[in-house]
């Protein structure tokens, strides 16, 4: 039988330039060709490291802002916890939080636009292996509609599946103007500039909406962006707060949405069938311009305010730099080489910098050299639950390439995936947190011909931690659908990848399911139940589009054809054995006449000629019974 799998990634989307609303303006500055290396951060600089509650802050701010800013962001997320109580707050990846302590430090590590910097006050990049925050720590809110806007989505992502495009943007728009004062916080307020480029006529159909998805022209250029983030928050808006009283309104809308609900069922009671009048419903809320929004009481909220405080080396603050620059940002791999490279030169046993060398190989498809670098960081630091995980993926990553799917015979698991399997589940022992490494662990039993309980148990973990996850699904799928669990594997296929949106996944875990059925005619085969194991064969051939199963599928019904007919004669031989030990010979000879012109097998046709000439020998020397 065979295994599939899939590895896929994602990426947090936000708008491009030209966008105008809460976000900045994304302008171009700098050089008009080429871009020079990312200096050295001055020697100068004196960078802290901040531990919250639930976060990790890298800052060369001073270390009363940094404490206020991690401050903060626990305290949105204790009011969004408190909002949408029920759903799941705690990350399934670490968030490391980088506060730089005025724009002319963020400059040269934010993310390059066109001929410049991003002229942004903060921006979010999400990797495999964590998520990385960067802020400018001077302006009063620039930085925190950003902030907010992607912890929402990252929120919605970890709670719900299926999730419409258009409602993941408006959401996050909508709590991205989230303030805290004194004993009290405001959450929903509207934005000007999306009132006003909606009241300036800027509309798109409510069909036409709903139809963008990340693939589209107007989700990624041109003014009709503009108008799907203006209306996507415009509608979101108007379910929040707009619908008749006694309805859930604010945040308690999302928090009505059970964990792991599809949303894109469950928003269409509040949507209704006539799209036209929800329009114009939504034109006139815009226009009337009431807006309510969410005051909430702060005075018995409980905000973990603990900060563990510790200066770091130039060494640590060069390696976290250069992760910064690695992630979200490859072309910028070269300046992260020179960063991890500098901090090597200031202290040669420094384990981060050589995992992070690891990780820039890897991205430069050099696997190999990564091995190299991953097995020098852990001779340094065995305990490392970032390395382990970063090596893990870089073994798996030979037979599971990023983003595709792969078919290969299940049997004896590859060395390389039991020393991934062994480094996922000792990253998992130090760091039970990470989502990322229970997907992983359960992607290395995806080619095991053996027992698959703990690849379904991590799976099901990941599952839970990672719910909009669709490679997860696949995998799951397929693992069930080899252990014999077919009715969990068809459920996952039906009720999650047929809502996702993504033909390619919905085919994939379809084709698992088929090859479940390979499984079950092979245990027919066995049993020598030869007809059933041939009719289950042909109709998996007939229900596949995949070339490569379709052939392996043609060669083993061609066997299988061959086995049964080869049995067929056997058994005529035997029938004629029989006829010719109770003296039937002619009934005998006519059997193995028949049998002898057909007689594939070199052996079977020598034994039915020399029994034909025993049998006709008999029936010319009259012999009887």
């Amino acid at each position: 039988m065979t295994g599939c799998s899939t590895r896929l990634t994602q990426a947090s989307r936000r708008p491009a330039a030209g966008l105008l609303s809460v976000l900045a303006l994304l302008l171009s500055v700098g050089r008009a060709t080429g871009w020079a290396a990312t200096p050295l951060p001055p020697e100068s600089d004196q960078w802290v490291q901040v531990k919250t509650a639930h976060f990790v802050l890298f800052s060369n701010a001073s270390e009363s802002a940094t404490i206020e800013i991690g401050t903060n962001l626990e305290r949105f997320r204790e009011t969004l916890a408190r909002l949408v109580s029920g759903l799941r707050m705690n990350s399934p990846l670490p968030t490391w939080i980088y506060v730089f302590k005025n724009d002319a430090s963020f400059q040269p590590y934010k993310k390059r636009v066109g001929l410049g910097p991003a002229n942004v006050s903060g921006e979010f990049l999400s990797d495999r292996d964590g998520n990385y925050v960067g802020i400018d720590a001077t302006p009063p809110t620039g930085p925190w509609t950003v902030v907010y806007h992607e912890y929402t989505h990252y929120v919605l992502n970890n709670n719900f599946t299926d999730i419409p495009l258009w409602f993941n943007e408006g959401i996050a728009e909508c709590f991205s103007t989230f303030t805290a004062e004194t004993g009290h916080a405001e959450i929903g307020r509207p934005i000007d500039a999306h009132v006003r480029w909606l009241r300036a006529g800027k509309w798109i159909s409510i069909e036409d909406l709903f139809a963008i998805d990340e693939k589209s022209k107007d989700y990624n250029e041109g003014e009709r962006q503009g108008t799907f983030y203006a209306e996507s928050w415009a509608l979101a808006h108007y379910l929040m707060y707009g619908r008749s009283p006694g309805q859930a309104r604010g945040a308690g809308f999302v928090a009505q949405f059970p964990q792991r609900a599809g949303l894109q069922d469950a928003l269409k009671p509040f949507l209704g069938p006539d799209w036209g009048d929800l329009e114009a419903r939504l034109v006139e809320y815009v226009r009337r311009g009431r807006f309510n929004e969410s005051l909430i009481d702060l005075d018995d909220l409980r905000v973990d305010a603990r900060a563990e405080t510790a200066p770091m080396t130039r060494a640590e603050a060069l390696c976290r730099l250069g992760y910064y620059l690695a992630h979200g940002q490859p072309e910028r791999a070269g300046d992260a080489q020179a960063y991890y490279q500098a901090a090597i030169r200031i202290d040669a046993s420094h384990a981060a910098a050589y995992s992070g060398l690891g990780f820039l190989r890897d991205l430069q498809k050099r696997p190999d050299d990564a091995a190299g670098y991953f097995e020098k960081a852990i001779s340094l630091q065995p305990d490392d639950p970032l390395t382990l995980f970063l090596y893990a993926e870089n073994l798996v990553e030979r037979f599971t390439p990023s983003g595709t799917i792969v078919r290969r015979w299940a049997g004896d698991t590859p060395p390389e995936l039991v020393r991934a399997r062994e480094l996922y589940r000792k990253s998992i022992r130090l760091r039970p947190d990470v989502a990322e490494a229970y997907a992983g662990l359960g992607l290395t039993y995806i080619f095991d011909e053996g027992d698959l309980t703990a690849g379904i148990e991590a799976l099901e973990k990941a599952r839970l931690l990672l719910p909009s996850r669709m490679d997860v699904v696949i995998n799951l799928v397929g693992l069930y659908a080899r252990s014999g669990e077919v009715s969990k594997a068809r459920d996952l296929v039906d009720r999650v990848l047929a809502r996702s949106g993504h033909p390619q996944e919905l085919e994939a875990g379809r084709e698992l399911l088929l090859e479940s059925e390979l499984k079950t005619a092979q245990t027919l085969a066995d049993k020598g139940d030869v007809d059933a194991a041939l009719k289950i064969l042909k109709a998996v051939m007939a229900g596949t589009r995949d070339a490569a199963l379709r052939k392996t599928l043609a060669e083993q019904i061609d066997g299988v054809e061959r086995t049964r007919e080869h049995n067929r004669q056997i058994q005529i031989y035997n029938q004629a054995v029989t006829l010719a030990n109770g003296g039937d010979y002619r009934k005998a000879a006519a059997l193995l006449e028949d049998l002898v012109k057909i007689a594939d097998d070199p052996k079977l046709a020598d034994m039915t000629r020399q029994l034909l000439k025993q049998v006709r020998q008999a029936i010319a020397a009259g012999r009887r019974p």
